[in-house]
């Protein structure tokens, strides 16, 4: 049978005609997919920037917490009480704490007078007024009077400092006070540009999308990443020239958040997220955004590849049916359709480059129905073996009923999204640290939960470094309890709380006996090792509220909260028994003396310790071995 004959053979004309208008119903019915397409690209879009903008939000957050716990930790530092008493000179530990923390300067400022009376890096100040004609409507003047009128820790906006006019700055101002006396004000001086550090970062972004900060007079917080001379510097020396008028910024700055596709302040049509930053005196606007041109690239590609596979496809289905019409009778045409359908996923072409570890399941049976490839090179398993897997399979710390738990607001529509940590695990078996943000998501004609991964791996061994310094300041080298200097902070905390509310406290005071004869017979090794031996068996035997520290070479100390003189007095019994019971190796048995007091004078808070330390002296005098308490 030639060609001809089987175009006019009726009973091939009807099969023929059939798979044509299958073919034209594929080719239209994958067009409609992929105009909808569109649509559903606008809001992933949309989700992907208002996600960047969460996180942008709560590392700020995290950012301003760090900044005020630094400053209120400072205030009750000892070398500011001395520096607010005596004048002296900077110390070591201030120049430390500015250069890893990135401040540029720390100031103190008279209460009475205005006048600076520290800098840790420019000592011209000194002598200054703050409330002078020279520092008129200055940021540093309105928070000198804010604090002294409030009382309380606060932050001034974003300006060119007085003192140096090549970067922007923000102040941070709290009161020091030893006791009801207000002996400074401390203000902490760092350089706005910090912020870009948090700004800046780049994971789950497109190649034009950016985010920004800007402040109530519509100037820049924080540099643009797609427009070099919208930084901060010309932001502040041109604010004619570099204000930003958006819509997007006017609505955040009125309280509002949302999203819209606006023009940008480069006059460029994008999809614009938007919300307002507020914390103590700052009011901002954070946005986030993506040019809008780079969607349409990506969907007008997507639409074009499905159209020419349509086509294509078509073209052979017509060639197949030809040649071998009834075979042809027998494919369903429903499967070039299901793949037109799987090529017209536009949303994995938007976030299958993102940075960030993205995944998709299903909320009934939890298994992985799409990964991109940063989840893949991350956690070093194949596509094929992602979607024979859950959440479960690489997150350790998870079972079935708590991760059940975790999900159940967003089954119920209680919640739109959730954040949470936790540590995820690689095929080799590496763990690694992971911040989540999970949502509940209509994608096609179903739900699914879709989760963005950030790696906190670097983020988090930066926190245990800060607890790591804050640690080395804070407690003995050899014998990891509190140092001196802390427990001085500690006590007079306590003390002032005691003073005001009445709560009953005691100190118990102790060192070893003859302990300098163990150094001379063993060596300073051993006696060493007696010091970290007793340390151990002692804080056994505390509460955890007690504060056990140092007191210097073989002296310790122990300050009871709550407890009466009586009942400190039971415990260093209690104690003294437990250590004079207790064997050393290669040294034996060791003996510790006790004085115990109690506070004899409200407005004096080291009587206790010349109480505790005559009770002591008593201890020794009557034998060592023993405990005495103040009369």
């Amino acid at each position: 049978m030639n060609i001809q004959k089987l175009f006019l053979n009726p009973k091939i004309i009807l099969p023929l005609t059939f798979l044509m208008l299958v073919n034209i119903t594929v080719g239209i019915t994958a067009y409609i997919y992929a105009d909808k397409n569109e649509q559903l690209s606008y809001t992933l879009a949309f989700k992907n920037l208002e996600a960047i903008n969460n996180i942008k939000e709560h590392k700020l957050k995290l950012f301003f917490k760090h900044r005020l716990q630094d400053i209120n930790t400072l205030a009750h530092n000892n070398d500011i009480l001395e520096i607010s008493k005596d004048g002296m000179k900077d110390t070591s530990y201030i120049s430390i704490f500015l250069n890893e923390y990135e401040y540029s300067d720390l100031l103190l400022l008279d209460p009475k007078n205005s006048k600076i009376t520290f800098s840790a890096k420019n000592h011209s100040l000194i002598g200054k007024e703050v409330t002078s004609q020279s520092f008129s409507n200055s940021n540093i003047a309105k928070l000198y009077k804010n604090v002294l009128e409030t009382n309380k820790t606060n932050i001034a906006d974003t300006e060119f400092s007085v003192f140096n006019k090549e970067n922007p700055y923000l102040l941070f101002a709290t009161p020091v006070r030893e006791g009801k006396k207000l002996l400074n004000i401390l203000v902490l001086v760092m350089p706005v540009n910090v912020i870009d550090e948090i700004i800046y970062f780049r994971a789950g972004m497109e190649k034009t999308a950016e985010s920004y900060l800007v402040g109530s007079d519509h100037l820049l917080r924080s540099s643009s990443y797609l427009k070099k001379t919208f930084n901060l510097k010309n932001s502040f020396l041109e604010p004619q020239k570099y204000k930003i008028d958006t819509k997007a910024v006017k609505e955040a700055l009125e309280g509002n958040s949302s999203h819209n596709i606006i023009k940008d302040y480069r006059n460029v049509d994008v999809l614009s997220v938007y919300k307002p930053f507020q914390l103590n005196t700052l009011q901002w606007a954070l946005i986030s955004e993506l040019d809008e041109s780079e969607l349409i690239e990506h969907y007008t590609n997507i639409r074009y590849d499905i159209m020419l596979w349509s086509i294509f496809t078509s073209l052979a289905i017509t060639i197949i049916g030809y040649l071998i019409i009834m075979k042809i009778l027998k494919v369903s045409v429903l499967t070039p359709l299901q793949k037109s359908y799987k090529r017209a996923k536009g949303f994995e072409d938007i976030i299958k480059n993102s940075l960030n570890e993205i995944y998709i399941f299903n909320p009934k049976t939890l298994k992985f129905s799409y990964v991109n490839s940063s989840a893949i090179e991350n956690c070093g398993y194949s596509c094929e073996e992602f979607l024979e897997m859950t959440p479960l399979d690489i997150k350790p710390k998870f079972d079935a009923d708590l991760f059940a738990q975790i999900i159940k607001p967003l089954l119920k529509k209680e919640l739109e999204q959730i954040f949470f940590e936790t540590k995820h695990r690689r095929k080799d078996g590496t763990l690694y640290d992971v911040e989540i943000q999970l949502q509940l998501m209509h994608i096609g004609n179903s739900d699914k939960f879709v989760a963005f991964i950030q790696d906190i791996t670097k983020r988090n061994k930066a926190i245990k470094e800060k607890e790591k310094f804050y640690n080395i300041a804070t407690h003995d080298y050899l014998t990891k309890i509190y140092n001196r200097q802390m427990f001085d902070d500690l006590y007079k905390r306590e003390f002032n709380s005691y003073r005001r509310y009445q709560t009953p406290m005691s100190l118990i005071l102790f060192d070893i006996d003859n302990f300098k004869n163990i150094n001379d017979t063993f060596g300073h090794d051993v006696g060493d090792k007696v010091l970290t031996e007793l340390v151990k068996v002692v804080d056994k035997n505390v509460r955890e509220t007690d504060i056990f520290a140092r007191w210097g070479g073989e002296e310790f100390v122990i300050l009871m909260r709550r407890t009466t003189l009586d009942v400190a007095y039971e415990k260093a019994q209690h104690i003294c028994k437990t250590i004079a019971e207790h064997t050393i190796e290669g040294v034996g048995q060791i003996t510790c003396s006790f004085g115990v007091a109690a506070p004899s004078d409200k407005e004096h808070p080291l009587s206790i310790f010349k109480d505790a330390d005559l009770a002591l002296y008593k201890a020794k005098e009557n034998g060592k071995n023993r405990v005495e308490k103040s009369s």
